[in-house]
């Protein structure tokens, strides 16, 4: 959609479209950013279960 703004007897032509353009671009960064966080997130938590795996429960003797 094409607008047109008159300044000072001179018209101008307002073009929406490289607006929003623009920001649909950041908010797709944004997205991508907040994805490869939730990737991080997710091996840390896989880490830390095999880190738990290694701990064993049940009795162990001990030696006094």
């Amino acid at each position: 959609m094409t607008n047109f703004l008159s300044l000072n007897s001179k018209v101008v032509l307002i073009k929406e479209k490289t607006i929003n353009a623009s920001f649909d671009y950041k908010n797709g960064s944004f997205i991508y950013i907040i994805a490869s966080f939730d990737f991080i997130n997710e091996t840390c938590v896989y880490s830390l279960y095999l880190s738990k795996r290694k701990f064993g429960i049940g009795r162990k003797e001990v030696y006094l």
